[in-house]
């Protein structure tokens, strides 16, 4: 991946995501245990387009992870979160919950539990998938703001799903309540 990562970033005109080839370098770096490179293409997230929301992303992150470091309950969410997006959903399920039982980040157990709440909810497990977004939505978060109105909507599809309608545009209104989060377009 640092090979693609590296030609994008040097064959690009723009700084049209820029940003966030920047912060999935840095992540490859994390897990080739590179850590000061990996501070390195952290802190060159900055150089991503201010309008595009991945860009937006990466820069905010970026800055706290080149500060903080990335930890190894990042690291774990990171690869537990393909394995939703891959559809391993039982692995993905066993794995998140491990981690949310581990962890003491609170922005790293509410961003599992969304995690658990999307695998939950591909499984048609749709009641669960509702409680456990609520559970994300019930934490008290630090920097992962666009978690709270994320679980609202994973709430809402998961009550649609349940044929709650009225669950569903109360938690409509409670997402669209919350303002400038990462991926609000989204």
């Amino acid at each position: 991946a640092p090979i693609y990562y590296n030609k994008f970033i040097l064959s690009t005109f723009g700084d049209d995501y820029l940003g966030i080839a920047n912060y999935r370098l840095a992540v490859c770096y994390e897990f080739m245990d590179q850590k000061d490179v990996a501070n390195t293409y952290f802190k060159l997230t900055s150089r991503g387009d201010t309008d595009i929301e991945d860009d937006i992303y990466a820069r905010r992150r970026g800055n706290i992870f080149s500060k903080t470091g990335f930890s190894n309950d990042e690291m774990e969410l990171v690869k537990f979160r393909h394995y939703v997006e891959n559809a391993k959903y039982k692995i993905a399920i066993d794995s998140l919950s491990v981690l949310i039982d581990s962890t003491s980040s609170p922005d790293v157990k509410a961003e599992a539990l969304l995690n658990l709440s999307d695998a939950l909810f591909s499984l048609r497990r749709f009641s669960a998938s509702a409680d456990t977004a609520l559970a994300a939505k019930s934490l008290e978060i630090n920097e992962e703001n666009w978690i709270k109105p994320f679980a609202c909507y994973y709430i809402a599809r998961a009550k649609e799903k349940l044929g709650d309608m009225e669950d569903v545009q109360n938690y409509i209104n409670k997402a669209e309540d919350y303002k400038s989060y990462d991926y609000q377009n989204k």
